[in-house]
C-alpha cells in the first residue's frame, strides 16, 4: 500500500507542514483534561505523531498516555525503530477489526486520524468502533483531504477503458473520495453513529505538484496507486498520471490545490 520510507519523505514536501498549521489554526477545537488517553489512527511511520501531535499535545497536558495504530506492520516497526517516547506505544491493528476493539470499549478521551479515514472502507463499522471506544464526552479529532491532483487523476484514469479492469478494487477509490460531496457524506454517517457537536471547516493550501518530476517524486511513495496494475504496466500509469497533472497545471494554477476536511466531534 505505502512505502514506509518513501512515504516518509514524501509528506517532508508539504504534508507535514499543512498538518502542523491545520493543529495550529484549530487547536481551540479541542477540550483538554487533566489527565488524557488518546488513540490514533493511521500514524503510518510516526513522524507526524512525534514531531507534530505528540508535541502539541505534551503543551496542553501534562499526563498522558498515546496508543498510535497503523494497518501496516512495516509502518510500526519503522515507527517503533526511529522514535522512542514516554507516552507513546506504537501497534498495528486495524480499525475494522471489531473483535479487537472490544477490548478498548470507554478507554480514549481523544481519538486522532490524520489523512486515513477517506480510504478506509466500511465507514459504518470504523464510526461504530472508534464511537464504542471513546469514553462520554471524549472528542474526535479527523483530517481529510477531498481533493488534491494525485486523487483527481487517479480517479480520472480509474476510469478510462485502458485502466478500469485493473482498478475496481483499488484501495483509495473509495465512497468517499467518489462522493459528489464528500463532507456531508462523512459529516452524516458520522451523526448517524451517535456523535454530535460535529464541526467542520475547509482549508486549501497550494502544493508543488505542478510539473512531472514533483508529482513523480510524490506519487511514486503510494504503492496503492497502481498495486493491481501489471507489473510491466506500472510505470506507464504513474507516467501518464503525472504528465496529465502537469498539464492541467498548466491551465490552471489552482489544479495543484490540496483540499482538507478538518472535524471534530464529541460523543
Amino acid at each position: 500500500m505505502y512505502d514506509p520510507k518513501l512515504y516518509r519523505e514524501t509528506t517532508n514536501l508539504f504534508v507535514k507542514s499543512h498538518i502542523k498549521k491545520i493543529i495550529n489554526c484549530y487547536s481551540n477545537l479541542l477540550n483538554w483534561n487533566q489527565n488524557e488517553n488518546i488513540l490514533e489512527i493511521g500514524c503510518g511511520e510516526g513522524s507526524t505523531t512525534i514531531e507534530i501531535l505528540v508535541d502539541f499535545i505534551s503543551k496542553n497536558v501534562s499526563n498522558f498516555n498515546y496508543l498510535a495504530t497503523d494497518l501496516l506492520q512495516p509502518m510500526i516497526n519503522l515507527a517503533t525503530n526511529d522514535y522512542l517516547h514516554d507516552h507513546v506505544t506504537f501497534k498495528q491493528a486495524d480499525i475494522l477489526d471489531e473483535k479487537l476493539w472490544l477490548n478498548y470499549k470507554e478507554c480514549f478521551t481523544k481519538i486522532f486520524s490524520i489523512l486515513c479515514f477517506m480510504v478506509v472502507p466500511n465507514p459504518t463499522i470504523w464510526i461504530k468502533n472508534i464511537y464504542n471506544v471513546l469514553k462520554q464526552n471524549g472528542q474526535i479529532f479527523l483530517i481529510l483531504t477531498s481533493t488534491n491532483p494525485m486523487m483527481k487523476q487517479h480517479i480520472s484514469l480509474s476510469q478510462q477503458e485502458k485502466w478500469s479492469k485493473y482498478q475496481k478494487s483499488n484501495f483509495f477509490l473509495s465512497d468517499y473520495l467518489l462522493s459528489d460531496n464528500p463532507t456531508s457524506w462523512i459529516i452524516q454517517l458520522l451523526r448517524n453513529g451517535g456523535f454530535k457537536d460535529i464541526q467542520q471547516h475547509e482549508i486549501v493550501y497550494d502544493t508543488n505538484l505542478k510539473d512531472f518530476k514533483s508529482a513523480y517524486q510524490f506519487v511514486k511513495a503510494f504503492t496503492s496507486l497502481n498495486e493491481n496494475i501489471p507489473e510491466e504496466l506500472k510505470d506507464e500509469y504513474l507516467n501518464e498520471m503525472c504528465e496529465n497533472i502537469e498539464k492541467e497545471v498548466l491551465n490552471d494554477e489552482k489544479y495543484s490545490y490540496i483540499s482538507y476536511d478538518v472535524i471534530s466531534a464529541k460523543k
